[in-house]
């Protein structure tokens, strides 16, 4: 089958969309399929599409900040689009989603679009995100052949856009069993500092408002006036809340407590997920983080807020969920701390349940399933 991913950036710096596409071309190709992505240039990371490889990654010139208006992207696609037998369109507010989802329905190309959790109008670009739906969203969404939800909350939000319930589909997200998960346990530890005596809280995701960073940096102040043995770990790429994060983290006087990192891919990733003690995600809203399962498929217990789309599999299985207030995470953080045992039994779950339901051998089926319906 030839199918075609579109999404409007292409950097592992966006986290967990780009990663979705990534995996699931990649996965994709490895059972004969001929897979395309198209992007733009705005936020394209050329050395990591090459690690792609057979997949074929296009990135076309854009302009207009925000939009990533993109002719040339549109002039290719009435030339090419009859070469495809499936269009999968990513994220939501786009304009390569409007320019495509035209196209499509005009050469008569099916697409499928995953919204990634980016269907609700909040945070940042609130008006701009209210225009867009008026104009073109409800189209976009009511011409899809099949809409791609990762959990039951996401799938609640497609239906409350007037989707019919039979043209939305869950699928949840996945993880990578087969690499970059080989690391020596406490490589980790010992490249930034940490001793063994001390216990890891890690935080690795985007450093964004969203994300609830600034809750875990008050909560974990409070857990350092229990005990003395805990280093949290902040790692991801700072989308322009670095600054006040560090702040806070001044003011509560507890520098030397915190380890900031930066970025992390690869072996580098799973080396922090390895020598953590507990993952932790305090995020105000998150669809289904695939840090989450990371984390999981590492044996190692996580903390989330009840806001997220995976809680169902989290709560009592794989680690603890707990509402968005800094008392109730603190509390939890002591909690599994204080109990190795408890720890271990959550860390042997949760990596069950990511072989069992969550890795990408179990997930590709389902991909492979939707695109032939729509084609047929």
């Amino acid at each position: 089958m030839r199918i075609l991913h579109v999404i409007q950036y292409f950097t592992a710096t966006k986290g967990g969309s780009v990663f979705n596409v990534y995996n699931l071309s990649k996965y994709l190709s490895r059972r004969g399929h001929e897979v395309t992505i198209f992007t733009t240039k705005n936020e394209f990371d050329p050395e990591f599409a090459a690690t792609l490889h057979p997949v074929k990654v296009v990135p076309f010139k854009s302009y207009l900040g925000f939009l990533r208006y993109s002719p040339e992207m549109g002039r290719v696609l009435e030339d090419t689009i009859n070469n495809f037998d499936v269009v999968h369109l990513n994220n939501y507010w786009s304009y390569q989603n409007l320019a495509v989802s035209r196209s499509a329905i005009k050469h008569k190309v099916p697409y499928v679009l995953s919204p990634h959790g980016s269907l609700p109008i909040m945070m940042k670009g609130h008006a701009r995100k209210i225009l867009f739906e008026r104009l073109f969203g409800h189209k976009i969404l009511n011409n899809a052949s099949k809409i791609v939800a990762v959990s039951e909350m996401e799938y609640k939000q497609v239906i409350s856009k007037g989707v019919l319930p039979e043209k939305a589909q869950v699928i949840p997200n996945a993880v990578d069993l087969l690499e970059d998960t080989q690391c020596e346990k406490g490589t980790f530890r010992r490249k930034f500092g940490i001793s063994n005596d001390e216990k890891i809280v890690l935080f690795l995701a985007r450093i964004h408002p969203i994300k609830g960073v600034d809750l875990l940096v008050r909560a974990f102040y409070e857990l350092t006036k229990i005990r003395s043995d805990v280093r949290l770990v902040i790692a991801g790429p700072d989308e322009n809340f670095l600054p006040q994060v560090l702040k806070e983290i001044e003011n509560f006087g507890i520098m030397d407590k915190v380890v900031i990192t930066g970025p992390l891919y690869g072996k580098d990733k799973f080396a922090a997920y390895m020598d953590a003690d507990i993952y932790v995600l305090p995020s105000r809203y998150e669809i289904f983080a695939i840090s989450i399962l990371e984390a999981c498929s590492c044996g190692t217990p996580v903390i989330v807020t009840e806001n997220q789309g995976i809680v169902n599999f989290i709560k009592g299985n794989a680690g603890e969920v707990v509402p968005f207030r800094w008392q109730e995470f603190s509390r939890s953080m002591e909690k599994l701390l204080a109990d190795e045992k408890l720890r271990a039994e959550y860390g042997r779950r949760a990596e069950k349940m990511v072989k069992e339901i969550f890795s990408w051998d179990k997930v590709i089926d389902q991909y492979e399933n939707v695109y032939k319906e729509v084609v047929r």
